[in-house]
C-alpha cells in the first residue's frame, strides 16, 4: 500500500499528466443529487480542462436539476435501465465471450457481500446493468473509471474494470468507511488508487486494509468554486443574529441539538433566528422538536434549496453550526463541504469535534469546535460569537484564507487528475 500524503500531492507535473486529455468515465450511485453536488463540481471541472468524461448513473435522480451547471453535466450521462434490452445484449455477450470471467466476478460479488443482504441483493440488482457499462465503456475507449462512495457504485466499477481490464479508482467518503465495509478489501485491492477527502479518512483506511492492498491511498479535498463562494458586498446586518445551518436532514448531522441549544438560547434571553438548509429522514422529528421551543418561530426549516439560494444565505449569516455526531451504527461525517462553503463565504463556523471536521477547523484561529452531542457547549459557543462581533469577523476572515490556501478548486483538481492519470490505460491522449 502507498500512501501520498497531501504535501506531495501538491506537485502537480508540468509535463507528462498536465498534457494528456483523461477520458474518464465517472460511475455513481445517483446522479444529479442535491446533496452530493461536490461530484457534479468535480466533473465541470474537468470538462474545464478539456477532458473527456462520462457519467454512468445506477439511478437517475431529478432532485438537483435546477443547481449550476447540471445541464452540461446532463449532457454527458449515459444511463441504462435495469431490464432494458441493452442488459439483455450485454449479458448475452459476456456469456458467449468470456464466461469464466463473468462467473468469477460473480462469484466474488456474491462472496464478499454473503454477509449482508442487502448489500447481496443491491449487489446482484445492480450487476446486470455493469456488463451493460462495461461494454459501453469499452465501446467509448475509455481510459479510466472512477466510482464516488466505496460501496454499491464502487462494486459496479468493480464489475466493469473486472470484465474490461479498464484501471480504476473510487473515492471513499464517510459512511462507505465508517459502517458499510461490505467488499472494502477486494475493491482496494483492485483500484489503483483510493482517494479520500481527509486524513483521518486516510489513516482508518490504512488501519482498515493494512500492507494487504499495493493500491495508492490519496487525499484530495472537496474543492469549491472560490468565483461563486464569495463574502457579501456588504456588510451582515447587526440584527437579528443569524444562525445557519446546511445539510441533510439525518442523523449524523446532528440538528436535534442545534434545536436544543436554540432553546438554550432562548431561555437566556438571546435574540436569534434560526435557519436550516435541506431535507431527509430527521425532518418531521424536527419539525416537533421545533414546535416545543419556547419561541417557534426563530427557528425555520427550508427544506431543500437551489445552490444560488444557499450562497445568499450563507452571505446572510453570521454564524453557520453543524453540530455533527457519530451515530449508534458508526454513521459519521468525512469533512462536510457545506462547513468549506461558509468559509469560503467568510462565515463564522462552529462544528463539532468529530471525523475530518478538526482538518479544516483549527479551534479558536478559523472557527470553533465543540464537543458532539453537547447542546449547551454548541449554545456557550453560539451565544460567545453572537455576544463578540470583533472575534466572530476575525474567525470569519481566517476561516477565507485558510479555504483559499487547501480547498481551492483550482489546486484539489489537478492532484485529483494526476492522480486518475498516473493509472488510466492507454486510451488518454496527449492535447
Amino acid at each position: 500500500m502507498s500512501v501520498v500524503l497531501e504535501q506531495d500531492a501538491l506537485h502537480v507535473p508540468r509535463t507528462g499528466a498536465q498534457q494528456r486529455t483523461l477520458n474518464v468515465a465517472y460511475v455513481v450511485s445517483r446522479f444529479p443529487k442535491l446533496t452530493e453536488t461536490f461530484i457534479l463540481n468535480e466533473v465541470l471541472a474537468l470538462l474545464d480542462l478539456g477532458d473527456d468524461v462520462t457519467i454512468y448513473p445506477l439511478n437517475l435522480e431529478r432532485s438537483a436539476t435546477s443547481q449550476p451547471g447540471v445541464d452540461r453535466a446532463l449532457e454527458q450521462v449515459e444511463y441504462v435501465g435495469y431490464c432494458s434490452a441493452e442488459v439483455l445484449r450485454a449479458f448475452g455477450y459476456y456469456v458467449s465471450h468470456t464466461p469464466k470471467r463473468l462467473l468469477a466476478v460473480l462469484a466474488t460479488v456474491v462472496r464478499e457481500n454473503a454477509g449482508s443482504p442487502k448489500f447481496l441483493v443491491r449487489s446482484l440488482a445492480l450487476f446486470p446493468k455493469s456488463l451493460a457499462y462495461a461494454r459501453r465503456a469499452e465501446a467509448k475507449g475509455v481510459a479510466h473509471l472512477h466510482a464516488h462512495f466505496a460501496t454499491h457504485a464502487t462494486t459496479a466499477t468493480y464489475i466493469i474494470s473486472q470484465l474490461t481490464g479498464i484501471p480504476f479508482s473510487f473515492t471513499a467518503h464517510a459512511h462507505d468507511i465508517y459502517v458499510d465495509r461490505h467488499m472494502l478489501r477486494e475493491k482496494a485491492n483492485a483500484a489503483t488508487t483510493i482517494v479520500t477527502v481527509s486524513e483521518a479518512n486516510r489513516r482508518l483506511l490504512c488501519k482498515l486494509l493494512g500492507s494487504s492492498t499495493s493500491c495508492d491511498i490519496v487525499v484530495v479535498r472537496n474543492g469549491i468554486d472560490l468565483s461563486r463562494f464569495i463574502p457579501p458586498t456588504t456588510d451582515r446586518p447587526d440584527s437579528p443574529f443569524q444562525i445557519l445551518c446546511v445539510g441533510a436532514l439525518e442523523e449524523k448531522k446532528g440538528q436535534r441539538f442545534l434545536l436544543e441549544a436554540c432553546r438554550i438560547l432562548q431561555r437566556r434571553g438571546v435574540p436569534f433566528v434560526c435557519e436550516l438548509i435541506g431535507d431527509g429522514p430527521e425532518r418531521a422529528a424536527l419539525e416537533q422538536q421545533r414546535r416545543t421551543l419556547p419561541d417557534p418561530q426563530a427557528v425555520r426549516l427550508l427544506g431543500g434549496q437551489p445552490r444560488d439560494a444557499v450562497i445568499a444565505h450563507l452571505q446572510h449569516a453570521h454564524v453557520v453550526a453543524l453540530p455533527s455526531i457519530v451515530t449508534s451504527r458508526g454513521k459519521t461525517e468525512g469533512l462536510p463541504v457545506a462547513l468549506t462553503e461558509a468559509m469560503a463565504c467568510e462565515c463564522a463556523v462552529v462544528a463539532s469535534r468529530v471525523a475530518g471536521i478538526p482538518e479544516l477547523i483549527d479551534d479558536g484561529r478559523t472557527g470553533v469546535l465543540v464537543a458532539p452531542q453537547s447542546a449547551t457547549e454548541l449554545a456557550d459557543a453560539l451565544e460567545a460569537l453572537y455576544r463578540d462581533p470583533t472575534r466572530r469577523a476575525a474567525l470569519a476572515r481566517a476561516g477565507r484564507e485558510h479555504v483559499i490556501t487547501t480547498y481551492d478548486r483550482a489546486v484539489t483538481i489537478p492532484r485529483l487528475r494526476a492522480a486518475l492519470l498516473s493509472h488510466s490505460s492507454d486510451g488518454s491522449t496527449d492535447a
